[in-house]
């Protein structure tokens, strides 16, 4: 099960799918969202954010049409305190930044 509950503020750290991300355009890691449904035991996250995004839909319902998008767990990091630029995340995670390469 994951950790991740309904109303969790939730940040972008890897996409699903490259080829969708690069298509799509809008949804960015570091992007910001609240977990708005809970699917398959928790294995696909629904999450909403502010804006309407390209592909994306209304998670079952459970938000507005075109603003919900689902992850799977290892793609979301849940928001406690800070939420991390993407240079701090891939410093956190030893990820080369194209400044250091």
């Amino acid at each position: 099960m994951s950790e991740f509950k309904l109303g969790d503020t939730v940040q972008i750290i890897r996409s699903n799918n490259e080829l969708l991300n690069v298509k799509n355009g809008e949804l960015n890691y570091g992007d910001i969202g609240v977990v708005c449904h809970l699917l398959n035991f928790s294995y696909c996250i629904g999450v909403k954010f502010d804006r309407k995004i390209m592909y994306g839909h209304d998670c079952q319902g459970t938000c507005e049409n075109r603003k919900g998008f689902y992850y799977t767990p290892k793609n979301l990091l849940l928001i406690h305190d800070k939420v991390l630029t993407v240079k701090e995340w891939k410093y956190k995670n030893k990820i080369a930044t194209d400044e250091e390469s």
